[in-house]
C-alpha cells in the first residue's frame, strides 16, 4: 500500500469511529499508566525491548536470553517515513483537521474513491456510512457511478441504501446515474428522496456547462410543493438554485412568500438567482420581494433578516427600489448592518 493510501484509511478510520475512541486504547498496552501510553511511540519501542532483555525467560528455566517476541511489527514502523511521520501526527490534529484532510484526498483521488466505495459496502457501522457518502460526492470515474448504481438496485441493509442514494443524487449530473435518481425522486420513500437531494442543486450542470434536464426540473418542483414531508419539500427547494427561467424565479418568489413552511420558505429564498449571480432575470422583482418578506411580521424571523440583507446589497445605488422609510426598516434587520 503506497503512503499515501495508508494515510488515507488511517483518516477515514479515525473520522468515522471519532478521533478519542479511534486512538484510545489502540494496541495491547491498554494496562500502561497514561504517562506511558501518551509518550512517542517510538520510546515505547525502546522501553519494551529493554524489559525484554533484562527479563529471565520462563521457559528456559534460567537468566538466559529471551524468545523471540512474538507480538506483529508495528504497522507504523514497517511503512514510508511519510507514513511514520503522519501516525505521530494524526492524535494531535482536531477533528475538523482530520476532516478537511480526508476530504482534500478522497474527492480529487479517483482510485481512493474506489476504495472507499469499497468501504462502505464493506462496513455495517452507520458512522463509517455517513462519513463515506460524503467523500463520494463528486466521483471522478464514470464506472463508479455504474459501480454504485449496481451496489443501490441490490442493496438490503436500509442504512448502505440511504447513502447509496446520497451518492446517487450527490451525482445526478452524471447521465448514468440520473434514471435511478428520476426513479427515487418519482417514488414515494421520503427517506430515499430526502437523501439523494441533500447534495444536489440545478447549479451542478450549469458548472460543467450542460442545460438543465427538463424532466429533473420538472420533479424537483413538483417535490418542493407536494413532497411528502417538509424536510423532502425544503431540500427539493433548495436543489432549484441554479434555475433561471423567468417562470422557476417567480415559482421561488411564491414559495418564499407565501409556503406554510419556514424551512422551505428559507431554502425557496436561498435558491433565488440574486444570491448566486449578477446576470439574473427578474433582478428587481426579487429585490421587491425581499422587502416585502423582510417587513412581514409574520414571516420567520431568520427568513426576514436574511431578506433584508438581500435587499439592501442588491439596492445599492439603486435608490428606485427601496424608499427611505422601507431602508432604515431594512438596517434593523440586516445582519450585515446591525
Amino acid at each position: 500500500m503506497s503512503a499515501g493510501r495508508l494515510v488515507f484509511c488511517v483518516l477515514f478510520v479515525a473520522l468515522a469511529a471519532g478521533l478519542a475512541g479511534f486512538f484510545a486504547g489502540r494496541s495491547t498496552r491498554e494496562s500502561r499508566p497514561t504517562e506511558a501510553k501518551d509518550a512517542p511511540r517510538l520510546e515505547n519501542r525502546v522501553e519494551d525491548k529493554t524489559s525484554q532483555a533484562a527479563a529471565p525467560d520462563p521457559r528456559s528455566g534460567s537468566g538466559g536470553a529471551p524468545a523471540s517476541p512474538s507480538k506483529p511489527p508495528d504497522p507504523a514502523a514497517a511503512g514510508t517515513p511519510v507514513a511514520r511521520l503522519f501516525a505521530a501526527l494524526i492524535p494531535k490534529m482536531g477533528a475538523k483537521t482530520v476532516s478537511r484532510l480526508l476530504y482534500s484526498a478522497a474527492l480529487n483521488d479517483a482510485e481512493l474513491q474506489h476504495d472507499v466505495f469499497k468501504l462502505l459496502m464493506e462496513s455495517d457501522d452507520p458512522a463509517l456510512l455517513e462519513v463515506a457518502q460524503d467523500l463520494l460526492i463528486r466521483v471522478l470515474d464514470p464506472g463508479l457511478v455504474k459501480e454504485v448504481l449496481a451496489a443501490y438496485q441490490t442493496e438490503t441493509l436500509p442504512a448502505r441504501r440511504l447513502a447509496l442514494a446520497y451518492v446517487l443524487g450527490a451525482n445526478w449530473k452524471d447521465a448514468s446515474a440520473r434514471p435511478v435518481v428520476m426513479e427515487i425522486l418519482g417514488g414515494s420513500d421520503t427517506a430515499l428522496q430526502a437523501r439523494a437531494l441533500t447534495r444536489p442543486c440545478l447549479q451542478n450542470f450549469d458548472f460543467n456547462q450542460q442545460d438543465i434536464p427538463e424532466d429533473l426540473l420538472a420533479v424537483v418542483r413538483r417535490l418542493a410543493v407536494h413532497g411528502g414531508n417538509d424536510e423532502v419539500r425544503a431540500k427539493a427547494a433548495r436543489s432549484m438554485r441554479g434555475a433561471q427561467g423567468e417562470d422557476d424565479v417567480r415559482f421561488l418568489i411564491g414559495l418564499m412568500k407565501r409556503d406554510p413552511s419556514p424551512a422551505v420558505r428559507v431554502e425557496a429564498m436561498n435558491a433565488l438567482p440574486v444570491n448566486w449571480t449578477s446576470e439574473e432575470s427578474l433582478h428587481d422583482e426579487q429585490v421587491r420581494a425581499c422587502v416585502e418578506v423582510a417587513l412581514d411580521a409574520s414571516s420567520p424571523m431568520e427568513l426576514r433578516k436574511d431578506c433584508a440583507d438581500r435587499a439592501i446589497q442588491e439596492s445599492y445605488g439603486r435608490d428606485e427600489l427601496l424608499t427611505p422609510v422601507e431602508l432604515a426598516r431594512l438596517k434593523e434587520l440586516s445582519p450585515e448592518t446591525r
